[in-house]
C-alpha cells in the first residue's frame, strides 16, 4: 500500500455569516464553536419583548378600527353595508326627505310659508350630507383596516426575526456575539460552515 503525505488546506463547500434582520439585545446564544447545526435550527435569540409590544399595539389598533364599524376581529375583509350610526342617519334623512316632500306640495298650495319650506329643505340636505360623510368615513376606516393588517404582518415578521436560524446543515465556525450584547440589524452573529461534502 502506498501513501503520499502532503500539506494543504481544506475549504468548505459553503460558509455563511448569519445575522439578525432586526436590532436588539441578544438574550441567548444556543450554539458554540464546533457545534453541529441543522437547517432551520435556532442558533441565537434576541429579546423579543419590544417586538411583541409592537405587535400587540397593532392588533389593538385593528380591533379599535373594527369596533368603529361594528365588526369583530376576523371580519377585516367583510366591509359592512352600513354601521349602526349610519342606519340611524339614514332613518333621520328619510324622515327629513318625507317632510321636505310634503312641504314641497304644501308650499305650492300656500298651506306653509316659503321660509318653513326652506328650513325643511335645508334640514333634508344637511341629513343627506351627514350620511354621505359617514359613508366616506366608513370607506376611510376600511382603508385604515387594510393598512393595519399589513402593519400586523410586518410586526409578526419582525418578532419572528428575533430568532436567528441556521440556513443549512453544518457546524459553527466562529461565534461573534454573547448574551446581553446589543446588536444592530444585520450584525454578524456567527459563521456556519457546510461540513458535507
Amino acid at each position: 500500500e502506498k501513501a503520499i503525505s502532503v500539506t494543504g488546506s481544506l475549504h468548505p463547500d459553503e460558509t455563511v455569516t448569519v445575522s439578525s434582520e432586526v436590532p436588539g439585545r441578544v438574550s441567548r446564544v444556543l450554539v458554540d464553536f464546533g457545534n453541529s447545526v441543522r437547517k432551520g435550527q435556532a442558533v441565537a435569540e434576541l429579546d423579543a419583548r419590544e417586538y411583541e409590544w409592537q405587535l400587540d399595539r397593532a392588533k389593538a389598533s385593528l380591533a379599535q378600527a373594527l369596533a368603529r364599524l361594528g365588526l369583530s376581529p376576523g371580519e377585516e375583509d367583510k366591509p359592512p353595508q352600513s354601521t349602526s350610526a349610519m342606519r340611524q342617519m339614514e332613518a333621520q334623512m328619510e324622515d327629513a326627505r318625507s317632510k321636505y316632500g310634503n312641504a314641497a306640495k304644501l308650499v305650492k298650495s300656500g298651506d306653509i310659508s316659503q321660509e318653513r319650506f326652506t328650513e325643511m329643505e335645508k334640514a333634508y340636505l344637511a341629513r343627506k350630507a351627514a350620511l354621505d360623510l359617514a359613508r366616506d368615513e366608513m370607506r376611510t376606516v376600511m382603508a385604515g383596516i387594510q393598512a393595519l393588517k399589513a402593519e400586523i404582518k410586518l410586526a409578526e415578521k419582525r418578532r419572528n426575526d428575533t430568532v436567528v436560524r441556521a440556513p443549512f446543515d453544518g457546524a459553527v465556525g466562529q461565534r461573534m456575539v454573547s448574551p446581553g450584547q446589543y446588536v444592530r440589524d444585520n450584525a454578524p452573529f456567527m459563521t456556519i460552515v457546510k461540513t458535507s461534502p
